[in-house]
């Protein structure tokens, strides 16, 4: 996700976070947990993981506090889009060739997919990742939460 610096960086902490608790490293496991819920700027799949270590650090009610907020922003920011005249004023628009709402679409609609994943509403997660796909086939991050989920289905 180039379009978000934050989102790496939240993501590896958060995977080294699980890499060091795996292999029995504790104080490890917990600093990698920390530096990736530390809060971010705006909202991004960084969130998602600042959600996920807060809750691997024991604060499930600040995750899914952040998971909700996330949540209804990504919602908020789709229903924006939907409403006339968003966006129209800016001039590149002009020469999409195609829907000039779709990469705000794709983003934010992956953002709901994570938040509905990260509060355990694995079906509306699901339906979200392949919305993203229907708009962006080749969205790396949303083909790999809906395999994710698809495998732990069987």
């Amino acid at each position: 996700e180039g379009r978000y610096a934050q989102a790496s960086v939240a993501h590896l902490d958060y995977l080294a976070g699980l890499a060091r608790e795996a292999l029995g490293d504790m104080a490890g496991a917990k600093a990698s947990f920390q530096r990736a819920a530390e809060p971010q700027p705006g909202f991004s799949p960084a969130t998602y993981y600042q959600a996920l270590a807060l809750r691997k650090l024991g604060d499930e009610g600040a995750a899914r506090k952040l998971l909700g907020v996330l949540r209804d922003h990504a919602l908020q920011q789709l229903e924006a889009a939907r409403k006339p005249g968003f966006a129209t004023s800016v001039p590149q628009f002009v020469f999409y060739e195609e829907d000039p709402q779709k990469p705000h679409r794709v983003a934010y609609t992956y953002l709901l997919g994570l938040a509905l994943l990260g509060l355990g509403q694995l079906d509306e997660a699901e339906k979200a990742f392949a919305e993203v796909l229907t708009l962006d086939i080749n969205h790396l991050g949303a083909q790999e939460e809906l395999r994710k989920l698809q495998n732990r289905r069987g």
